[in-house]
């Protein structure tokens, strides 16, 4: 029962018979979207074989952005076929990547300067497959800083891979969904007051005036509704024409999770998942006030169209501390050909 509780750790997800890849936000406070890749034995144990985590920059080269470009633009059908025909004229087994990421991280040392952990280096790879439309593959292995302060593979390094298949159709929606991740915890960011440096170096997700396990008789205030300031239209193009979307975040005070959807009959779904783990996976067991009279203002703000949603109030059991749960609504930009 207590699993069934647990509040969902990712964005979006892909599974196969003997893989899977999770996009997690876990690593927004730094700019990233981490991807968590798992090779496992396949059913019916469906014992982990090997893990691999990647990352990916939310703007930039190899970046969600560009990724996300990529896919709506339809460049990925064209450079698929592309690779796929010059595989096939100078007789390779495996097509070329149509789209690549990489990264690594810098050796540690301890006090004595002994090496604990070695430089690493890790790629992300869309390419063809041979059995599905796409594959996003990861590998890893022991790599090197090079001159320009980036990360290439150690020769003779040992790799490690792991391979998640996709059809076009599930790999554009997985896409999709970590774009409006982003978008999301950027818009959340502005909408908070973030502004300058700290939006460029996404400093770590915290509502400005949440109550941080602070008594009640302090001068803790409310966390201050975020503006519903509507994004100016775009001018479509013949070429390329941009549509809104609206997508719901929701997130607590306490800092312990964001959610995002793009269904307002899913944020109800999720908001019970939130309070029930607030109220079991927490010492102080929050639990909402004036509960009917909430959920009923709650879901009424969402279904008709109310240009703010009530913020909910919890209290902890002995009633000496208290935190929130937000819901706010975001407009997020999607790309059409």
């Amino acid at each position: 029962m207590a699993k069934d509780m647990k509040v969902k750790d990712y964005v979006a997800q892909m599974q196969s018979g003997r893989s899977f890849v999770k996009a997690k936000m876990d690593s927004a406070g730094i700019g990233k979207v981490h991807l968590s890749f798992v090779e496992h034995s396949g059913r019916p144990k469906c014992e982990q074989v090997a893990a691999i985590e990647g990352y990916l920059n939310f703007e930039g080269a190899g970046s969600v952005s560009q990724l996300y470009y990529l896919v709506m633009s339809r460049d990925i059908r064209k450079k698929y076929a592309n690779s796929v025909k010059t595989a096939r004229e100078t007789g390779s087994k495996y097509p070329n990547a149509i789209w690549d990421s990489n990264g690594g991280s810098s050796e540690k040392r301890d006090a004595n300067g002994n090496v604990i952990k070695p430089c690493r280096y890790y790629a992300v790879q869309v390419s063809p497959g041979s059995k599905s439309d796409i594959v996003l593959q990861v590998m890893e292995g022991e790599g090197e800083v090079t001159e320009t302060g980036g990360y290439m593979l150690k020769k003779g390094a040992t790799v490690k891979r792991i391979n998640v298949p996709f059809t076009f159709l599930d790999f554009c929606a997985f896409v999709v969904d970590i774009h409006d991740a982003v978008a999301a915890y950027k818009s959340v960011h502005a909408q908070l007051g973030y502004t300058g440096s700290e939006i460029n170096e996404f400093t770590p997700y915290k509502p400005r005036n949440a109550v941080q396990q602070e008594p009640m008789n302090t001068t803790a205030t409310m966390p201050q509704a975020m503006p519903q300031t509507p994004v100016p239209a775009p001018v479509a193009t013949q070429q390329n024409a941009e549509k809104l979307s609206v997508v719901f975040v929701m997130y607590d005070s306490l800092g312990k999770t964001m959610q995002v959807t793009d269904s307002a009959q899913n944020v109800m779904t999720m908001f019970g998942k939130m309070r029930k783990a607030l109220y079991k996976n927490t010492p102080e067991h929050y639990a909402l006030v004036n509960d009917k009279y909430t959920l009923e203002a709650v879901q009424s703000a969402l279904y008709s169209g109310a240009p703010t949603i009530p913020t909910c109030r919890f209290l902890s059991e002995k009633q000496d501390k208290e935190c929130y749960v937000c819901v706010r609504r975001v407009e997020v930009t999607r790309y059409e050909s």
